[in-house]
């Protein structure tokens, strides 16, 4: 087994490791353990992603560049809300700088149906959210355009990135209810990072699949 195989394997391992341990502590609602926690996922998938990934051009350096915006907004998150949502956003930006070229080649007319698909839940959130969200409603509504721009992108890379796209709105919308519109359910908390975390390895590994292909016009990866 090669070096790069073992490292991917062990990366691979952490990171659902960790994934288990800070859903865990979601679960039982423990506020020590989620700060303890909540930062450690991201760093094991980040490295299973740098092995991974074979090519490196603008979709992987920019994805890689979003899962550690991500990873900041995670630590940092705690110290305040607007260090939060700048961090996720520039997260988002570089998601969409990403996906944006293989939108661009593949969109046509039967594309609408992407922007239905995104369009709606995205102007949910912002109605719900943003009028709740006091003197952050500004970047709250700019984080919800460049998410909806984000996971729309996103579905051109195929069911898998479609799926992670998609998530991360899903988990955005149930973190937006919570700090802005007053939301709060048995395992919230649970439900938001379970999303979260899902939809960063739907789109590490969809990006990672494609840096494989040795064609410059990258074919959707599933």
């Amino acid at each position: 087994m090669s070096w790069r195989r073992v490292v991917q394997w062990v990366a691979a391992v952490a990171f659902v490791c960790t994934t288990l341990a800070h859903l865990w502590t979601q679960y039982r609602v423990d506020p020590v353990g989620i700060m303890a926690t909540i930062a450690l996922p991201l760093p094991a998938l980040m490295v299973w992603f740098a092995v991974s990934t074979r090519r490196w051009h603008r979709e992987s350096v920019a994805t890689l560049a979003g899962l550690a915006f991500s990873w900041l907004g995670d630590g940092l998150g705690a110290v305040d809300l607007r260090v939060k949502i700048a961090m996720f956003l520039v997260a988002q930006i570089c998601y969409a700088v990403a996906f944006w070229p293989t939108f661009r080649r593949t969109w046509g007319p039967a594309g609408w149906w992407r922007v239905g698909l995104v369009a709606v839940p995205v102007a949910v959130m912002v109605a719900v959210v943003a009028p709740r969200a006091g003197s952050l409603a500004v970047p709250v509504v700019a984080y919800g355009l460049v998410i909806a721009v984000m996971a729309l992108c996103a579905t051109s890379l195929g069911p898998l990135a479609t799926a992670g796209g998609l998530l991360f709105l899903v988990s955005d919308a149930m973190l937006g209810g919570q700090e802005f519109a007053g939301w709060y359910w048995k395992f919230q908390g649970l439900a938001i990072m379970a999303t979260y975390l899902v939809a960063q390895g739907c789109l590490a590994r969809a990006v990672a699949v494609r840096s494989s292909s040795s064609s410059d016009d990258l074919p959707p990866s599933g």
